[in-house]
């Protein structure tokens, strides 16, 4: 089951990476067990963790409140960059331990720096989705965590209006609930600041996205 679920609440949360899923899961996790996480904000994902949907997925939650949080496709890439290769350092993290196994994955992937400047990864994305998890986790399409039909959701909340999510949360619990701002750590690009042709590989890239979030975003 890839919801990160609040039995005690009802709540079932269809994360998305990049779009509030950490904040969202901290905010679970002390509902659950009536106390803060304690440790590092981003330890707390083997709680509760996060794979792509499948059908079944979603049978057994009808008693459940079921949710999840949406944001801007580019903003949602974008910020990957900075986030998971600055802040989290995925990229140097990842690489295989023994020196021998490095060498060979350097020779098999010869675009591989680990700390790209924001062109040259979002050039090189999809190389980069097949050399490491990590990446492609935080960058591929959010169909694949919640799946073909926003429908089956009692409500999908827009990361910029997240005081609704927790004015809903508050009414449903009788607590004051306020999510913490989680993973916001790591250099920033916006979009006018990329070369052309990154430009219109980042639109490309983000255009499905846009499609099937065209009731909370438009391209």
């Amino acid at each position: 089951m890839p919801a990160a679920l609040s039995h005690k609440r009802k709540l079932a949360f269809f994360s998305i990476p990049k779009s509030g899923s950490t904040s969202m899961k901290l905010c679970l996790y002390k509902l659950e067990h009536g106390a803060p996480f304690e440790g590092k904000p981003d330890d707390v994902h083997p709680h509760f963790k996060t794979y792509p949907v499948k059908a079944c997925d979603f049978e057994g939650l009808d008693d459940y409140f079921k949710f999840t949080i949406v944001r801007d496709p580019v903003k949602r890439l974008l910020s990957s960059w900075g986030n998971r290769i600055f802040e989290h350092e995925d990229l140097l993290k990842y690489l295989p331990k023994r020196l021998d196994k490095r060498l060979r994955f350097f020779l098999k992937n010869r675009f591989y720096k680990t700390k790209p400047s924001a062109e040259y990864f979002f050039r090189n994305l999809e190389s980069y989705q097949k050399a490491n998890y990590s990446i492609w986790h935080h960058t591929v399409s959010v169909k694949t965590f919640v799946g073909e039909d926003l429908s089956f959701f009692d409500k999908v909340y827009r990361l910029e209006a997240i005081g609704e999510l927790e004015k809903d949360l508050s009414e449903r619990t009788g607590l004051d609930i306020v999510l913490p701002r989680e993973q916001v750590g790591g250099p920033k690009v916006l979009y006018d600041e990329l070369p052309s042709d990154v430009q219109s590989f980042v639109g490309d890239y983000t255009r499905q996205d846009y499609l099937f979030l065209k009731d909370f975003y438009s391209a």
